[in-house]
């Protein structure tokens, strides 16, 4: 927290005010403000540290890893190809370069010249790392599923993580205290990318093992709840997880649970904090749609749905929900337009999605009236 790195940075002043030239308060006062991503700070105490004797390669990769994070990638890789020079075999050297890369990548979405040049470039410096490191090494094992997860080869990245989470526990790294947190997330995030249920529940239960409090972990606990309609334990995870992190998804899938249970008001509250801080995500404008298709406010379920529709309209879900809107408004032929698009994918739809989409799919053709509040043609 702030207080315990104001402690630690009065620790390392109160040395250098004693031993102005002591290299492991220069070097951690300079991690510290790298840590804490203010580099201006840490810059100041480069020029010190060099005179005070702490290698050079050490400067030049510290300096390198300010000039990327700042984005000046020009100007870190003139400072690598230095470091590089005086020790060829430097893997942290070799790590930069590929984070340069991945930021190149990432900074281009538009430009596919650009990004074959990025992976090109990846893929010649993890030659390089397994030739210093090896291939199944913990630092190469790491390097390279971060290159596939940019690839979107999920289950190669996965492979690569456990691969490295194996490592930790291995002889040569056992003394080295690595914290498996990082790691278990990145398992854990490969895990939801392809859909994994049953390895994510693992992954995410081992992660809780050793962090309870883990965002990551208690989202993707408390999403499967959801999916099989365990509403009590899928808010508690989520709730855990809000708690942890504000973050987008587990606040609306925390609206969404709580809609279900019938607690409208904090649903609302909750799917409102979201809009104002992503007024772009689609699924927000979809669960305030059924929030409020559950109410009986056709109007504004009518332009919520129409609004998520528009942010993204691959996910049929909201389509659906919209063809409600149009039923329960007497407005059959627009429904009947909606189902006669949904049926083509209707395959797609599971646990209460299909159930809506059978029911309506039922009801609409023959226009009977519906009773409120219980009816699945009601959302919830």
């Amino acid at each position: 927290g702030i207080k315990e790195e104001s402690g630690q940075e009065y620790i390392y002043l109160s040395v250098l005010n004693v031993d102005p030239a002591d290299q492991a308060a220069l070097q951690g006062l300079i991690f510290l403000y790298m840590n804490n991503g203010n580099f201006e700070k840490a810059k100041q105490y480069l020029v010190p540290a060099e005179k005070a004797g702490v290698p050079r390669t050490t400067i030049l990769y510290l300096t390198a890893t300010m000039l990327i994070f700042s984005n000046e990638l020009d100007a870190a890789r003139i400072v690598l190809n230095e470091l590089v020079d005086i020790d060829p075999k430097n893997y942290q050297a070799i790590l930069l370069q590929i984070q340069i890369y991945h930021n190149m990548f990432e900074k281009s979405p538009d430009d596919a010249d650009k990004r074959a040049e990025a992976l090109q470039g990846i893929q010649k410096e993890l030659d390089k790392l397994k030739d210093i490191e090896g291939v199944d090494s913990f630092v190469t094992s790491m390097a390279e599923g971060g290159y596939k997860q940019l690839i979107n080869d999920f289950a190669g990245a996965r492979a690569c993580f456990l691969v490295a989470l194996k490592q930790t526990r291995s002889e040569k790294y056992l003394n080295r205290n690595i914290n498996q947190n990082p790691i278990y997330e990145e398992i854990l995030r490969m895990d939801i990318s392809l859909n994994d249920k049953d390895a994510a529940r693992h992954h995410a239960r081992q992660l809780l093992h050793s962090d309870p409090n883990n965002w990551l972990a208690n989202y993707a606990l408390g999403s499967l709840a959801l999916n099989v309609g365990e509403l009590v334990e899928a808010e508690d995870y989520l709730q855990h997880s809000l708690d942890s992190n504000e973050s987008l998804i587990a606040l609306n899938d925390l609206a969404y649970t709580k809609y279900l249970l019938r607690k409208m008001k904090e649903a609302e509250t909750l799917i409102r904090r979201g809009i104002e801080l992503d007024k772009n995500l689609y699924v927000l404008w979809d669960t305030y749609g059924c929030i409020k298709l559950s109410a009986r406010d056709f109007d504004e379920a009518e332009i919520y749905l129409k609004r998520s529709i528009q942010l993204f309209d691959g996910d049929l879900r909201p389509h659906l929900h919209l063809a409600q809107v149009y039923y329960n408004t007497q407005r059959y032929d627009e429904c009947r337009e909606v189902m006669r698009r949904l049926s083509s994918s209707a395959d797609t739809f599971i646990g209460r999605d299909r159930e809506e989409y059978d029911a309506l799919t039922d009801v609409q053709k023959t226009n009977e009236e519906i009773e409120y509040p219980d009816s699945k043609i009601i959302v919830g």
